[in-house]
């Protein structure tokens, strides 16, 4: 048990997968082998092009009307919201012979005076490992936004929520903020404010050059900020960060210039366009620091950008540079404003979507190891506008039916009947 207790550790570092969502103490040594090698035989499954559903069970609402669905990374947990703004935390097993519970483990209910509530992100707590983030972008009777930070416990004795942090914000810095582990980045007048939420520590500088409403998408790793418009990535360098965003408002900010200006692959030449960009934290665990991915979107384009850093033969200074690893042309019905952010299975790396009007669920797929291995397939039909969540680590994916009445939880990897 101990050899594979390690395993699923070093399965969970490598992924980027909460360890709130494995109870070690608990588990048996089948349970661990199961999780572990998971995200291979998904893997496995995608090159070989045989993923098909090997189990299905429902999840029943009991009148509960659903927005959206969030799989927390690793699977077992799943996060829902509803129409009424309550958020409900499901334990839906290790593998897929677990018996889903008819109640909800927590749940969290709104407080008055809310007009509406979107979830924004889940991150892992690295101080605290038996619980992880929840990012809620939340809208007040004033029409006041702000983002509040939730600790979620799990595997506690009772299962919590609990308040961390809560953070006023313009409607600006709302509908751009971006989150990753411990740190999240927003619009803040006319330049932007890296805040650590973990440590409440932050930096606020001002853009020299382009105006910040034309570059609402923003993504960030721990070295550097990185916001692109229609046309261009801007990489910043990330500068200390201190105690006060308010201290530092006193007195004028830095005024900085980008380190790195790069063009993007597939330029937009329409007025009205739709770019996605992976917002919820790097997609991947493995090599967080140089070897990050992340995704662009357009009408007809799939871009993977993978983030690499580079040291300069001369002047020794690093710039962080994204790289075109792959791109697809995506069909035309696709909902690539739903994308949520992919992840690794392996060496894989799966970035779901949802197509329009048949609202069958596909992934695009590439083998990092593989440049322009990029291809597509189909994992699910008939879901819910814009209402499922995947998990390529456990290979489960959760759809809202169309009729709302249920969440269907399919397996694509089952544990090996020994």
């Amino acid at each position: 048990m101990d050899v594979w207790r390690q395993v699923l550790s070093n399965v969970c570092h490598d992924h980027g997968t909460f360890e709130s969502t494995f109870d070690l103490n608990r588990m048996t040594s089948a349970e661990m082998e199961h999780a572990a090698i998971s995200p291979y035989h998904f893997a496995t499954l995608l090159e070989k092009r045989a993923v098909v559903p090997l189990a299905t069970r429902l999840l029943h609402l009991r009148h509960r009307s659903l927005v959206d669905i969030h799989l927390v990374p690793g699977g077992r947990f799943l996060l829902t919201l509803g129409r009424d703004m309550t958020i409900d935390l499901w334990d839906l097993g290790y593998n897929p012979g677990s018996l889903i519970r008819y109640l909800p483990i927590a749940t969290l209910t709104p407080q008055p005076g809310y007009l509406d509530r979107g979830i924004a992100s889940i991150q892992p707590n690295e101080k605290e490992t038996s619980s992880f983030y929840l990012f809620l972008r939340d809208i007040d009777s004033n029409r006041n936004y702000s983002v509040s930070i939730i600790a979620v416990y799990p595997l506690s004795p009772t299962s919590a929520f609990r308040a961390f942090r809560k953070k006023d914000l313009t409607t600006l810095a709302a509908e751009s903020l971006s989150i990753s582990v411990n740190l999240c980045v927003f619009p803040y007048d006319l330049g932007y404010v890296i805040w650590d939420y973990v440590s409440d520590l932050s930096t606020v500088w001002v853009e020299s050059e382009t105006p910040v409403d034309s570059q609402l998408f923003i993504t960030i790793s721990r070295d550097c900020v990185i916001t692109y418009d229609e046309n261009n990535f801007y990489t910043w360098d990330v500068s200390d960060l201190q105690p006060s965003i308010a201290r530092q408002a006193e007195g004028d900010p830095p005024v900085l210039s980008p380190a790195f200006r790069f063009r993007r692959a597939h330029m937009e030449s329409e007025s009205e366009v739709i770019v996605y960009v992976t917002r919820n934290g790097w997609p991947n665990g493995r090599a967080i620091d140089v070897n990050s991915m992340f995704i662009t979107g357009s009408e007809d384009f799939l871009d993977v950008y993978v983030v690499e850093k580079f040291r300069g033969q001369s002047s020794g200074v690093s710039l962080v540079i994204p790289r075109l690893k792959a791109t697809t042309m995506l069909p035309k019905e696709t909902r690539n404003y739903d994308m949520p952010p992919g992840r690794f299975a392996n060496n894989t790396f799966v970035q779901p979507y949802q197509l329009l009007y048949s609202g069958n669920i596909q992934v695009a797929v590439l083998d990092s190891t593989k440049p322009d291995s990029l291809s597509t397939m189909e994992l699910c039909t008939e879901a819910s506008d814009g209402v499922f969540s995947f998990c390529p680590m456990s290979g489960r994916l959760c759809v809202l039916d169309v009729n709302q009445a249920n969440i269907r939880v399919i397996d694509f990897v089952v544990p090996t009947v020994a």
